[in-house]
């Protein structure tokens, strides 16, 4: 966003932004009011560090709902928001003006940074098809590479199980 920022106007930039920020948040809402303190429970499951963290934003949140939505729109707030049963009006208004604030500083960063990352936007538009294949590329090596270790561990564990 910090790249793209500045060769946009700051009105239409901020709205799109916000809106897409508002429908993830929206959707988080919608789930943590759905499944509640039990769907809270199962974003933490795979992590005792996310476990210990959630925990701690959810004593957190009990105390200060509406200012960490504000501070922090996102999904995951807005999910605490739903699973503590938070009425929808007092959820949404600060998510929204807190992501359009969220939106309007990234904007203003990027346009302080226009003379930094013009050079890149440059580069990238010269060589955009060569950009998006390196990329691919990497992503594709990144994925073999993390396959072949799970790979490896699992089939550690069932060696030293036998």
């Amino acid at each position: 966003m910090i790249l793209v920022a500045p060769d946009l106007a700051v009105l239409p930039f901020v709205l799109v932004t916000t809106l897409r920020g508002f429908a993830a948040a929206a959707l988080g809402y919608e789930i943590g009011a759905a499944h509640g303190a039990r769907g809270m429970s199962l974003l933490s499951t795979g992590s005792p560090r996310v476990h210990s963290l959630l925990q701690t934003l959810e004593r957190v949140f009990k105390r200060a709902a509406i200012p960490i939505l504000f501070l922090a729109p996102g999904p995951v707030t807005a999910a605490l928001a739903g699973a503590s049963r938070m009425k929808r009006l007092y959820a949404f208004l600060p998510l929204i003006l807190g992501q359009a604030l969220f939106t309007y500083l990234i904007y203003r960063l990027g346009d302080f940074l226009k003379p930094y990352t013009a050079p890149i936007m440059a580069f990238l538009q010269r060589y955009l098809l060569e950009a998006t294949l390196v990329c691919a590329l990497v992503v594709v090596v990144y994925h073999l590479v993390s396959r072949r270790r799970r790979l490896r561990k699992l089939q550690g564990r069932t060696a030293t199980a036998d």
